[in-house]
């Protein structure tokens, strides 16, 4: 990604919220019945991230950030999905390019259907982590990123940045555009 390409209000002004993985490694390893994971096992995030080459494995405290999220957006649909469409105004917040959305939604959209599912939107909200660094939307970029990127915030999700993390500033994501054109 190119760090120019990111709005420079949010890139060199905006804040962050440093999410440092609670113990300082990458600790995917909670109880299956701990609400974190009332989207998808340990076991099915794992099948998932294998099955499509990532070897990046999201930390406990990004699990608890992308159920709160993901639980807002499930308010319109009473399968364990978001829409292509809800996906698509939600992202469309972090003001980032329509270039560096449509890269995000095409590495993270593991089942390619047009929807996402919970482990396909944690991945989405470390590539908008990752996108916010300067860093590279990819396989490539997801499998070799830092352990200790920020957290996107998004203000009028009402859900807050987990309280595990570290008093740094915090990345406020604002309303964009609602257009549900796949980042065209």
């Amino acid at each position: 990604i190119d760090p120019q390409k990111v709005p420079p209000q949010r890139h060199a002004l905006g804040k962050f919220n440093i999410n440092n993985n609670d113990n300082g490694n990458n600790d995917t390893q909670v109880s299956n019945n701990d609400s974190l994971l009332a989207y998808a096992s340990r076991e099915m995030i794992e099948t998932a991230l294998n099955a499509a080459s990532i070897t990046w494995r999201p930390s406990t405290l990004l699990l608890k950030y992308s159920t709160l999220l993901f639980k807002t957006l499930l308010k319109e649909t009473s399968n364990k999905v978001i829409t292509g469409k809800a996906a698509v105004a939600f992202f469309r917040k972090t003001k980032l390019e329509n270039s560096i959305l449509k890269s995000i939604w095409n590495t993270s959209s593991l089942r390619k259907t047009g929807s996402m599912d919970f482990i396909e939107f944690t991945v989405a909200i470390q590539l908008v982590s990752l996108a916010f660094s300067g860093a590279d939307i990819s396989k490539n970029g997801l499998n070799n990123s830092p352990q200790n990127v920020p957290f996107p915030v998004f203000p009028e999700s009402g859900v807050d940045v987990p309280k595990e993390t570290t008093n740094a500033t915090i990345h406020n994501a604002t309303a964009n555009t609602t257009d549900a054109n796949m980042f065209s």
